[in-house]
């Protein structure tokens, strides 16, 4: 990912903006998330599985082939902290942490 920005509006959205590119060699559908906070709570015990309270995110799918590269833009309804590609790990990535930016 390059050129990610979170943009707000005078309404109190934001946007985020950024371009993606597939340095791989496959083609495939992957998810892209704007994100703030936490999904899961790692500092205090309490029931698997839910999400902490704070989580939120917003995202879109995007499609590239092959050395692909293409602008995609996000709206949100709170101020992002960072852009992560495959957010749920459906996708075997070398290199994994490239795949998140803060914002």
């Amino acid at each position: 990912m390059t050129d990610a920005k979170a943009v707000a509006d005078a309404g109190g959205h934001w946007t985020v903006e950024a371009r993606v590119k597939n340095v791989g060699t496959g083609s495939m559908p992957v998810d892209v998330a704007a994100e703030r906070g936490e999904e899961f709570r790692h500092d205090k015990p309490g029931p698997a599985g839910k999400p902490h309270p704070a989580f939120a995110d917003a995202r879109t799918t995007v499609t590239l082939g092959a050395g692909q590269e293409l602008a995609l833009r996000i709206p949100c309804a709170f101020k992002p902290e960072r852009l992560v590609v495959d957010p749920d790990v459906h996708v075997l990535q070398l290199e994994r942490k490239k795949a998140t930016v803060e914002l």
